[in-house]
């Protein structure tokens, strides 16, 4: 349990920098700092648990073979 929040936090962490570099990359898509922060935070976590699922079921697919 406890390596599945690190990784969260360390993908939410990532996801909010990811998101306030590219609001400062195009000017014209930003929604501000604090809008790229959290929309970069929600993408980092939602797209990190996507694909830890994938990865999830590839092994369990690799294992059942």
């Amino acid at each position: 349990m406890e390596g599945t929040l690190v990784n969260l936090i360390i993908q939410v962490i990532a996801g909010a920098i990811g998101g306030t570099a590219a609001g400062s990359a195009l000017k014209d898509l930003s929604m501000g700092k604090a809008g790229d922060a959290i929309s970069g935070a929600v993408g980092g976590g939602v797209g990190g648990a996507v694909v830890m699922a994938i990865i999830g079921a590839i092994r369990n697919a690799m294992a059942n073979r």
